[in-house]
């Protein structure tokens, strides 16, 4: 069971690449659009700024967003390895790490094959450091819990 949050990110992970190069444009812009709106609320000055930029911000936020679906799939990785297997480690860590690597080659790859997508091996990196992120959060949490049940 601890398994299928993992295979669920997989699952979101590949349907975003399935998408062609415009629907995933119409995203990107949609989100923009949504940041802005929100920005505008606390500091109108910033969102105006943002507005100038569309092209920067519309970057940023893909290559967060990239960050943040590999943060998850790492994390429901390590989690589920961890409870699965019963050990917490580095080598564990590093499993975790290599199999979201590994999974991100195949999504890029996967894109190339997609209308208007292409493979970016830049994105592997962005999306290497969010699974990163991920575990190495997942395991300071996990060593946490288990010092204080002690």
């Amino acid at each position: 069971m601890w398994w299928i949050p993992a295979a669920l990110m997989m699952i979101l992970i590949f349907s975003m690449s399935q998408m062609n190069g415009e629907h995933s444009s119409d995203l990107s812009g949609g989100i923009v659009e949504k940041v802005e709106e929100v920005v505008r609320v606390f500091s109108p000055s910033l969102a105006d700024n943002m507005s100038d930029m569309p092209e920067t911000v519309e970057f940023l936020i893909r290559k967060l967003a990239h960050a943040a679906e590999y943060a998850m799939l790492g994390g429901c990785l390590v989690l589920a390895a961890a409870f699965h297997l019963g050990k917490r480690g580095k080598a564990l860590a590093l499993f975790c790490i290599l199999f979201s690597f590994l999974y991100a080659c195949s999504d890029e790859l996967h894109q190339l094959f997609i209308c208007n997508r292409s493979g970016q091996p830049f994105d592997v990196g962005v999306d290497t450091f969010g699974a990163c992120a991920g575990v190495l959060f997942v395991m300071l949490v996990l060593r946490k819990r288990l010092r204080t049940s002690q």
